[in-house]
């Protein structure tokens, strides 16, 4: 519930202040966004599961490596978890605007700006 509730503000800023992300009709509607971002975002996250656990292991094996190790050991795990849910987000952000009607995205560029947006939440305040 804490999740809808904070992605549904996060939503609410980034139609705000990043023009060409519109979400149209009533405040309910913003409610409705998020609850499909999240919906969407935990089916991803079962079918993605085996994938991210292969790659975890692979810089597991590839952290033994004596200088590449401690670059992914420290800011490369962030890095990836960045990169992996940026680009889930992209795609999600899509398939919303792509399903809802009372979502609107402008441009790809929107898409993309408002993708790291949300990636940067994400990863931040890791929900």
């Amino acid at each position: 519930m804490l999740s809808l509730i904070f992605t549904t503000i996060v939503f609410a800023l980034i139609s705000i202040f990043l023009p060409g992300f519109q979400v149209k009709g009533s405040k309910l509607n913003l409610v409705w966004l998020a609850l499909g971002y999240l919906i969407l975002l935990a089916l991803s996250n079962l079918i993605l599961l085996p994938v991210t656990g292969i790659l975890g292991f692979l810089l597991k094996i590839i952290s033994i490596i004596p200088i590449i190790g401690p670059a992914i050991a420290g800011a490369g795990q962030l890095v990836a978890a960045f990169v992996l849910t940026f680009g889930l987000t992209l795609i999600l952000l899509i398939i919303l605007d792509a399903v809802m009607d009372s979502f609107e995205m402008r441009s790809k560029w929107v898409a993309l700006l408002a993708s790291l947006i949300l990636s940067v939440v994400r990863v931040i305040f890791l929900i």
